[in-house]
């Protein structure tokens, strides 16, 4: 990513959603200075974009300002509508195997009968529900590894790594397996099987040795995307914002400004 930095942001401490949502979602409220720059025309110019947790497929685009001082060329994002918005999330969950000879925090059964091994994660369950709990995590992220070699992440072998979420019942919809090591994908190559004897939602996937945060994601016209994780505004965030800046010469989007801003950071 090439930017020239020709504003600057300030930002507030509340990054809670407004009215009802104020428990489940955040918003990040900023001011973008641009004393530095000749801009005509702001609110037509100037596009803003937010990401979350270096996500882009629930990236919020084109968030128009609230306010424009021309008097201080400032211009002041707050008051978001719902939809640009962000539903805080959960903490991410997580499992490690950077070592398969001494398998790491929520593995479970490693099947060595042949290559590639096979691994068990401990068995999921919804926390929609529950009190939120606070925890480190890596905002989705992972790291490959091998604490087995010297030579680290060079020679770290592929294992079929088998998530299971228990259930009593399958939602309505379909229960995506995500994080940054699939992109955050949500297509059927990340869609759980629902195994009805054993009322359990499994995804086998081909993953080389490390740290993996993970969670799970509904796609549903009726449920909340966040239905088996849960949403509260305390939860830990990355948020990016890009400042893009359309002038006349050239014609094109320039970008003018990144900031990253955490939320709740530990």
């Amino acid at each position: 990513m090439i930017y020239d930095k020709k504003v600057t942001l300030t930002t507030e401490r509340q990054s809670q959603g407004v009215g009802s949502l104020y428990a489940t979602n955040q918003q990040i409220n900023f001011k973008i200075n641009y004393s530095r720059l000749d801009l005509s025309n702001p609110m037509e110019a100037v596009k803003t974009t937010i990401r979350q947790n270096q996500r882009w497929d629930n990236a919020r685009a084109n968030v128009v300002p609230s306010f424009i001082r021309e008097d201080k060329r400032e211009l002041e994002y707050r008051f978001f509508d719902q939809d640009k918005q962000f539903m805080a999330g959960n903490e991410f969950r997580f499992v490690d195997f950077r070592s398969l000879n001494f398998p790491g925090r929520n593995t479970g059964r490693l099947d060595r009968s042949k290559r590639p091994f096979n691994l068990s994660v401990l068995s999921d369950r919804f926390r929609g529900e529950q009190v939120y709990s606070q925890y480190a995590d890596m905002n989705g992220n992972f790291v490959i590894e091998n604490l087995d070699n010297r030579e680290g992440a060079v020679s770290g072998d592929y294992v079929f790594v088998t998530f299971s979420l228990e259930t009593s019942q399958p939602v309505n919809g379909s229960v995506h397996l995500m994080g940054a090591f699939n992109n955050w994908d949500r297509s059927n190559n990340s869609k759980m099987d629902f195994l009805s004897q054993h009322k359990v939602y499994e995804k086998t996937v081909f993953l080389k040795q490390g740290w993996y945060d993970y969670q799970y994601w509904v796609e549903s016209p009726k449920e909340n995307a966040y239905l088996v994780e849960g949403s509260y505004f305390e939860t830990e965030n990355l948020y990016e914002v890009f400042i893009y800046y359309r002038p006349w010469k050239p014609n094109a989007d320039l970008l003018i400004g990144y900031f990253q801003l955490p939320v709740n950071p530990r």
